[in-house]
């Protein structure tokens, strides 16, 4: 699995663990679109055979950014098949 921003490709890729979970453990440094309220982050799983499917979208409002600064927090992904997917990540810092 990738994760993508702006179509740009923002993380390594990484293979499922034995828990059934994608672990990046990678900072990402996103940039906010000036014509978008919140930062939509996909993720990507490929196939072997090479084939790119969306797996969810993460989807972050700034302002969240900013309260849970210092924080791990969850978001669910949506546009995912599995209604019980969620996102579990850490906001360092956060600059304007």
């Amino acid at each position: 699995m990738k994760l993508e921003y702006a179509g740009e490709v923002i993380t390594s890729e990484v293979g499922q663990n034995e828990s059934g979970k994608f672990i990046f453990n990678q900072e990402v440094t996103l940039k906010q679109d000036n014509d978008r309220s919140h930062f939509e982050i996909i993720a990507h799983i490929a196939t072997d055979k090479g084939a790119k499917y969306i797996a969810g979208v993460i989807k972050l409002a700034p302002t969240e950014l900013v309260q849970q600064e210092g924080e791990m927090i969850v978001i669910p992904l949506i546009k995912c098949l599995d209604s019980d997917a969620c996102c579990e990540l850490r906001v360092d810092q956060v600059t304007s």
